[in-house]
């Protein structure tokens, strides 16, 4: 197979060709398959790739409400041998030629993409033009794609998303932005963002000037944005809290921080020593809060302070007096996603029994 406007560069003795494929003969039964293992393929270094994320990657080529459909990261496929470049002018500028004896090409990064191209194609075969940036290494080792696929995803950094959680909320009223976040599941972030702000911002509260906003300075803060926009998924999500406004939600939390810090005053008074305010914190505390809402929402008919501070005291009185201290503490230790379940679980199971059987 021949491919023109290639570029041809070196990196540590390893030949490398940047160029653009169309989806329609990326896509071509026996160009290009992973290196997967199987019973039979004992040797392969990767999982077998996932059907849903096919479908997801599809869905998103094949929409069409006017939402930009790019895919500009590279797939890198690697040819077990060698390929046959002529050049024009430029000595690194030309043609690319692929020997069909040696393909299929290898998918070291990219599998996915692929797999979507591939359904999108299917379903839609205007979507074989489509353009597909490909970065093509050449006669690496089955050992040194291993390697790279292993470098690859395993030491990437995942990319702060505040500024991007920021933008969302000021566009808000875009509908097709809308249209988009419902569909992936997360419309509930533009307002989580205008909520940080409200609390960051409103004083004589458990939260003014204690979360990180990009580009502030907040010698106080104890939390980032992200994390506490995350943290209030299961809050926002839930249909019944769903229509409230942003400050509705705020004067909510705010209710409920309060109810929090009352009963465990030390715990906000020395931040560095406590996770309460930090990610286990926060997040556990807000799995848990729309039973405490609906608790209190059973015995006074509003969600008011003093119903508020009844059910927290008494998930308080239920647990170790040091349950939030970084190191003695059984929060603590539970930094990751499976120990906030743990918590969560914990705090779910110590809410006063006669508040947990209102909710049947």
């Amino acid at each position: 197979m021949n491919f023109d406007n290639v570029t041809r560069l070196e990196q540590d003795r390893v030949t490398i060709y940047l160029m653009t494929i169309k989806a329609g003969a990326l896509v071509k039964e026996g160009f290009t398959r992973p290196d997967a293992w199987t019973p039979i393929n004992r040797d392969g270094y990767q999982r077998e790739p996932e059907q849903r994320r096919f479908k997801k990657i599809a869905d998103y080529l094949l929409r069409s409400d006017g939402w930009v459909r790019i895919m500009p990261q590279a797939i890198l496929l690697n040819i077990r041998g060698k390929c046959r470049f002529h050049s024009s002018i430029n000595k690194d500028y030309g043609t690319l030629d692929i020997p069909d004896s040696l393909l299929p090409l290898i998918e070291v990064d990219g599998q996915h993409r692929i797999g979507g191209l591939r359904r999108a194609v299917a379903l839609n075969p205007e979507i074989a033009n489509y353009p597909v940036i490909v970065v093509l290494t050449e006669d690496l080792k089955r050992l040194e794609e291993a390697v790279m696929f292993y470098v690859i995803n395993t030491t990437q950094k995942r990319v702060g998303t505040d500024i991007a959680q920021r933008v969302i909320a000021q566009e808000l009223k875009d509908t097709s932005l809308r249209r988009a976040l419902v569909e992936e599941g997360k419309e509930w972030i533009g307002k989580a963002t205008e909520i940080v702000d409200i609390l960051q911002n409103k004083p004589s509260q458990p939260w003014h000037g204690r979360i990180s906003i990009p580009g502030q300075r907040s010698p106080g803060a104890v939390i980032r944005q992200t994390t506490f926009v995350q943290s209030l998924k299961p809050i926002l999500t839930t249909a019944i809290y769903q229509a409230l406004s942003s400050e509705e939600l705020s004067e909510l939390l705010i209710r409920y921080w309060k109810a929090i810090e009352e009963s465990w005053p030390d715990a906000f008074a020395d931040p560095d020593n406590h996770v309460i305010q930090k990610g286990t914190g926060t997040i556990t505390l807000h799995i848990v809060a729309p039973l405490i809402f609906e608790a209190v929402r059973s015995e006074h008919e509003r969600i008011t302070e003093k119903g508020l501070r009844e059910v927290v005291k008494g998930l308080k009185d239920k647990l170790e007096d040091d349950f939030w201290h970084a190191t003695n503490g059984y929060a603590g230790p539970h930094t990751s996603h499976k120990g906030h379940l743990l918590v969560a679980d914990r705090l779910r199971g110590h809410l006063p029994e006669e508040k947990r059987m209102k909710l049947l």
